[in-house]
């Protein structure tokens, strides 16, 4: 998922990140965000870091 730097600050990411989790919930999962970073050169860096949603609403 991405919001362009333009339309930042509008919530749009936050209702973005509300829709996918309401979707993986409605089946019964329980979402896990996978973000990664990744810099080849000249470290060749690669970064990982995993958010779970909060429990049930």
């Amino acid at each position: 998922m991405f919001v362009p730097p333009a339309a930042r600050g509008h919530g749009l990411g936050a209702a973005l990140m509300a829709r996918a989790v309401g979707e993986a919930r409605s089946p019964g999962l329980h979402p896990v965000l996978d973000v990664v970073e990744q810099r080849w050169a000249p470290e060749q860096v690669v970064s990982l870091r995993r958010h779970a949603a909060p429990g049930q609403p």
